[in-house]
C-alpha cells in the first residue's frame, strides 16, 4: 500500500496552488491518499463563487486553459472524482476573515486543524506549497 499524501496549501499565488492541485490529482491517480490542507493566504481557492480568483496570479488561469492546461475548477473536479480530501484549516478561515459558511458548496470540506491532517496521513509524506 502506497503511503499517504499530505499537502499543505498556505500561499496565496496562484501558481503554488495550481501545482499543488495537479499534485494532488497527480497522487489520487496513482492509488494515493492524498489529503489537501489549505490554509492563510490560499483558503480563496475553497471560498464559493470561484473564490479562488482572489489568489495573485489568478488572470493566469483563462491563459493556461486556453493553451490546453487544466485550469483550477477542472483541478478541483479531477481531485473530488479521485476522492481527495479536503480540509480548511480553522485558524486559517479565522485568520483571514472568512468562516465555513464562505465555502464551496460543490465540494466536501472538513472544518479543522493540524492535528486532523497529522492524523490522516499517519506516517505518510507531507508537502507544502
Amino acid at each position: 500500500m502506497k503511503p499517504p499524501l499530505g499537502l499543505i496549501v498556505l500561499s496565496g499565488e496562484y501558481l503554488r496552488v495550481h501545482v499543488a492541485l495537479m499534485t494532488a490529482a497527480a497522487a489520487a491517480s496513482i492509488d494515493r491518499k492524498v489529503v489537501f490542507f489549505v490554509t492563510m493566504d490560499a483558503v480563496p481557492l475553497l471560498l464559493h463563487s470561484e473564490g479562488w480568483r482572489q489568489l495573485d496570479g489568478a488572470s493566469r488561469d483563462d491563459d493556461m486553459k486556453a493553451r490546453g492546461v487544466a485550469d483550477i475548477e477542472t483541478l478541483l473536479e479531477a481531485c473530488r472524482a479521485l476522492d481527495v480530501s479536503f480540509i480548511v484549516c480553522e485558524s486559517g478561515l479565522r485568520a483571514t476573515g472568512w468562516d465555513a459558511e464562505a465555502l464551496r458548496d460543490d465540494t466536501e470540506i472538513e472544518v479543522a486543524g493540524l492535528v486532523t491532517l497529522i492524523h490522516a496521513i499517519d506516517h505518510g509524506e507531507m508537502v507544502s506549497f
